[in-house]
């Protein structure tokens, strides 16, 4: 079996959706390391002592689970499209990919 071409929209689809799960995981991986300034915001809190950016940081951590993964989406559709496209132009060079099924 070789494959000739590849549907763009599928392709962006399976991107945007696979995408979205690494974003989800780098959201969480971020959030965790942003947690770890726990100790320095009770410290902050409890000294008032640079309390707005101890601040940010918890919210940087909360927002890492909200925008990575969409932010992570669109590129993988982005680039989904971009790879379909030049693999449709590649196989019509070179006769597409073959794959063996038994």
């Amino acid at each position: 079996m070789i494959i000739r071409r590849v549907g763009v929209m599928s392709a962006a689809k399976l991107g945007g959706v696979i995408g979205v799960f690494i974003g989800l995981i780098a959201g969480v991986l971020v959030t965790v390391m942003f947690s770890g300034a726990g100790p320095e915001v009770q410290h902050a809190v409890a000294t008032q002592d640079n309390v707005p950016r101890a601040a940010l940081f918890a919210e940087m951590g909360a927002m890492a689970l909200i925008a990575l993964p969409i932010a992570y989406g669109i590129g993988g559709i982005i680039a989904s499209v971009i790879y379909a496209a030049i693999y449709n132009l590649a196989a019509r060079l070179v006769g597409g990919l073959q794959i063996d099924t038994d």
